[in-house]
């Protein structure tokens, strides 16, 4: 019923929900939710890491389409990310939030929502790890990789 309720809203609707983006009540909000999946994410390669060495897996459309995917995510963050901006700059006439922005400011609105997108996209990244082990060899500089990807998720939250 919620499924077949998301296709009947009219357009506006939509909007409202965009244009009203609320981070204190937006999903994986919570200041656990990046440290919890992170040290998930750790368990999980380091297992992947010991046990899938050699295993060989054929990832190769699997990895093109969840490249291509990831382009295309980043394309739409630009886009969305440039529209809302160049709204704010214009209704705020200055761009100087966008070096410092005050600390009263509350993470509302369809700007935030970008931001919000970006730290969700964290999360979907954490795959790149898993598909390159399931093909039975760890990603070059794995440590490295691995520290990045569990950081990258506490980090885009402290943003929002």
């Amino acid at each position: 019923v919620e499924l077949a309720a998301m296709y009947t809203r009219a357009p506006s609707e939509y909007l409202a929900l965009y244009d009203g983006f609320n981070w204190k009540h937006a999903l994986m909000s919570h200041p656990t939710t990046p440290f919890l999946v992170g040290a998930g994410y750790l368990v999980l390669v380091l297992a992947l890491n010991k046990f899938a060495r050699g295993l060989n897996l054929n990832m190769r459309l699997l990895q093109a389409a969840h490249n291509l995917i990831l382009c295309l995510g980043s394309l739409a963050m630009a886009l969305g990310t440039a529209v809302e901006v160049t709204r704010r700059v214009r209704f705020e006439g200055s761009s100087r939030w966008l070096f410092c922005e005050a600390p009263s400011t509350e993470p509302v609105g369809a700007l935030w929502f970008w931001s919000y997108i970006y730290y969700l996209s964290k999360y979907y990244e954490l795959l790149d790890t898993v598909l390159q082990l399931l093909k039975g060899r760890p990603p070059p500089h794995f440590m490295l990789h691995v520290y990045h990807h569990s950081v990258v998720l506490v980090m885009g939250w402290g943003w929002l």
